[in-house]
């Protein structure tokens, strides 16, 4: 793994020896966003949004890039061996997880994973993960959570490698699990990763 200077971004091989650049989400990602939704395919649009999504509204939008330091965070990765599509010098934007602080818990937030098609079974969603849940430690949360479709196997496996249980909710979203995940526990299963991602919020 290399860390970028003044960039603030961290190139990181996946399991599958994929070299992944990540850095925090910025207000400014707009372009790379809605390019990066026009590579996922229906059903992982499905998987993401829990319905029928032909494009990335205004209002998405904005929610996505409203960030701060007090649990609403971003990370975005992008493969710095492939050209940007919206003229940054990070690379081809493949990624982003991102969390919501609870309304009702303060040390708890929402969190979602998103990976373009092409990238998907790479790794790619495991080092983002990963990177969200040391940034929502640092910011003081303490659990993070996500609603997820039973049918999607590969996410349910992802979360269930970092320690995530199912968690009782009296409102629960129609054929999804809400699956949780400690964090200071699922930093043990991060090796030496940790402190790499750590970088990105000093």
């Amino acid at each position: 793994m290399s860390v970028g200077g003044s960039a603030c971004f961290i190139d990181i091989a996946t399991s599958r020896g994929l070299i992944v650049r990540l850095r925090r989400g910025l207000p400014s990602d707009e372009a790379a966003l809605r390019a990066g939704f026009e590579h996922l395919s229906e059903e992982s649009r499905y998987h993401r949004f829990f319905t029928a999504m032909p494009e990335l509204s205004d209002q998405l939008v904005e929610q996505f890039v409203n960030l701060d330091d007090h649990g609403r965070l971003a990370i975005a990765a992008f493969d710095p061996a492939e050209p940007s599509e919206v003229g940054t010098e990070d690379g081809l934007g493949i990624g982003v997880a991102r969390c919501i602080p609870a309304r009702t818990d303060v040390r708890s937030a929402e969190f979602a994973v998103t990976v373009i098609d092409r990238y998907q079974g790479h790794g790619v969603g495991r080092v983002l993960l990963e990177a969200l849940v040391v940034g929502a430690l640092r910011s003081g949360l303490t659990t993070i959570y996500g609603h997820v479709l039973h049918e999607n196997s590969a996410m349910v496996r992802l979360l269930g490698r970092m320690g995530g249980r199912d968690q009782f909710h009296e409102h629960p979203e129609p054929g999804t699990r809400r699956i949780a995940i400690d964090l200071e526990a699922a930093t043990t299963t991060m090796g030496g990763r940790r402190r790499a991602y750590a970088t990105l919020f000093s």
